[in-house]
């Protein structure tokens, strides 16, 4: 028996054992089965291979197919893991999708364009195996100049597969892709910075442990070993471009289970989320305008969004906000995601007027060369 075929044999022992599917993707015995059942579109497929494994294993196939299994689920047993995510699980079986494609094209639903022919991919071609109206849209939306994205469900960022795949392409290509807390950005979305930086480890950690898949796959098979992304540690790399062996390839099997690849590609999207924001001028380490007032003494109040008015100079700003001091111990928070489109941030001593109607922020910044030569009189 040959390292190939003792390599396959380990995988079929368990349902969380590695695999390679027939396409060469790389796996676990369940998640690639899980996937060709989803692909099929048989229900009774999918409730019959996860009826057969544990809460544990069940939660794991099933994340590793692209299914959120909320926390605590898996301890109430298998019929509740089933139950959390049975609606997902049918949906994509019509599709004939997976979790991921579920997710990409919920976030495409909802959404209406312009009626404009876009160069690009041929999808008109009969040899385009895939639904033509939805890569349409996937195309309308990549080539549109802003997307707004509403995250719909409990999952988490990292967990859904459009998020990723727009944050892994910004990594790769040095960009800073996403709009939130008033930073400028493509895609628009209801996340703070952290979640945002979360989202970009994430992205690395996915796109590294594929890439390792994937490698490992050619590899086994003996087709070659292309384009293992940067982001996979140096050494499973070598390995990888090495003889085939069964210790080898358990090496590297254990990189991925242990997260070895996982805390070096996410170090890596943390490095470079946190480069983009200090090219933009963002410190992702700054002290927040609360903790500035609080070191300032300053009780921050809220703001009256029906009918209020605060005049004051701005002494305290971070990437979302500022602090308008607008008294001797009291200020208010501008966040800059209320400013008008185009509209400059105030910077550090400007003085700033807030004027909100019925929830409707109006906000104006008094010319700095007036307020110089008023108190020069």
């Amino acid at each position: 028996m040959d390292n190939k075929e003792q390599f396959y044999l380990r995988a079929a022992t368990d349902f969380r054992a590695p695999a390679i599917g027939v396409d060469g993707e790389w796996g676990s015995v369940g998640g690639i089965a899980l996937r060709e059942s989803l692909s099929l579109g048989s229900v009774a497929g999918v409730m019959d291979l996860l009826g057969g494994m544990d809460a544990k294993a069940a939660a794991v196939v099933l994340s590793e197919a692209g299914f959120a299994v909320p926390a605590g689920v898996i301890e109430l047993g298998r019929d509740a893991v089933l139950g959390s995510v049975r609606e997902g699980l049918e949906e994509a079986a019509r599709m004939r999708v997976d979790g991921f494609g579920l997710a990409g094209a919920e976030a495409t639903r909802g959404h209406s364009f312009a009626a404009k022919d876009y160069g690009g991919l041929d999808f008109s071609s009969a040899s385009f195996n895939g639904d033509k109206e939805a890569a349409g849209t996937i195309q309308r939306v990549m080539r549109a100049s802003k997307v707004s994205v509403d995250l719909i469900g409990d999952a988490l960022p990292g967990a859904r597969g459009v998020l990723t795949l727009v944050a892994g392409q910004a990594l790769r290509d040095d960009v800073q892709g996403f709009e939130f807390d008033g930073i400028e950005g493509k895609y628009q979305v209801p996340l703070s910075m952290s979640e945002v930086l979360d989202l970009h480890r994430d992205a690395a950690v996915a796109v590294a442990e594929q890439s390792a898949r994937l490698g490992l796959g050619a590899w086994v098979a003996g087709t070659g070993v292309r384009n293992v992304s940067e982001w996979v540690p140096d050494s499973i790399q070598r390995l990888l471009h090495g003889s085939v062996s069964l210790a080898k390839a358990s090496l590297v099997v254990q990189a991925v289970e242990d997260g070895a690849i996982a805390r070096h590609a996410s170090d890596i999207g943390a490095h470079k989320f946190t480069r983009f924001l200090a090219d933009m001028g963002f410190d992702i380490n700054a002290r927040t305008v609360d903790e500035q007032a609080a070191d300032l003494k300053l009780n921050v109040l809220e703001v009256n969004t029906e009918r209020g008015l605060y005049v004051g100079n701005v002494v305290g700003l971070d990437h979302r906000a500022g602090l308008v001091k607008f008294n001797r111990a009291e200020a208010v928070v501008l966040p800059f995601a209320g400013l008008a489109d185009g509209q400059a941030r105030p910077v550090l001593g400007d003085m700033v007027r807030m004027k909100f109607v019925k929830g409707e922020l109006d906000v104006s910044v008094a010319d700095r060369r007036a307020v110089e030569v008023d108190r020069g009189r």
